[in-house]
């Protein structure tokens, strides 16, 4: 399903959220116990909401320490309960969604990135899907591995492709440039 179709979930203001205003401390939060995670879903309708729903996305049952991590992106974080769930269908779709931390760190950066309505997340799903397709055709041209590309190659791919409008086949070329003219490889 698309992440558009879930607008019908609520998403009220979460108990302590993060003021939109003030940026988020740079320490991790403390872990929920099963205790607190329990009590947070008898006092919120979108915290029940979401881990039930977290799981049929995923695929399975979650833990406490996912469930955990999934209340903190809400609360603590301050991101919408669809959101939150994108980001767990996302995982699923690139079969991640046994990796919590991969979700806890997407969720993390939309958070510091103000991603946090659908259409931004929908943007952000699209731009990273892009820069992987890039990447993979790219890699393939220069004679790099393939696989992922670290945060930087992907901020050099999507400045050289969307911002300055560069072809694969013109980013071989400068990459080749690069390698006749220094031992090491360096994007920058």
């Amino acid at each position: 399903p698309s992440v558009t179709a879930q607008a019908d979930i609520p998403s009220a203001p979460a108990v302590s959220p993060s003021p939109k205003n003030e940026k988020v401390p740079h320490h991790n939060p403390s872990r929920l116990t099963y205790d607190q995670i329990l009590a947070r879903m008898d006092e919120s309708e979108n915290v029940r909401i979401l881990l039930n729903e977290a799981q049929m996305r995923l695929g399975r049952t979650i833990g406490t320490g996912d469930m955990s991590s999934l209340v903190l992106l809400h609360d603590y974080y301050g991101l919408p309960v669809e959101v939150i769930l994108s980001i767990c269908e996302y995982a699923a779709q690139k079969g991640k969604a046994s990796n919590m931390n991969y979700i806890y760190k997407i969720g993390t950066d939309w958070s510091s990135r103000e991603i946090d309505t659908l259409e931004r997340a929908d943007e952000e799903l699209k731009s990273i899907e892009r820069v992987n397709s890039l990447w993979a055709e790219f890699s393939a041209a220069a004679g790099l591995p393939s696989g992922k590309p670290t945060t930087q190659q992907e901020k050099y791919l999507s400045q050289w492709s969307s911002e300055w409008g560069f072809s694969v086949p013109m980013l071989t070329l400068a990459f080749e440039e690069m390698r006749d003219n220094t031992e090491k490889t360096s994007f920058p």
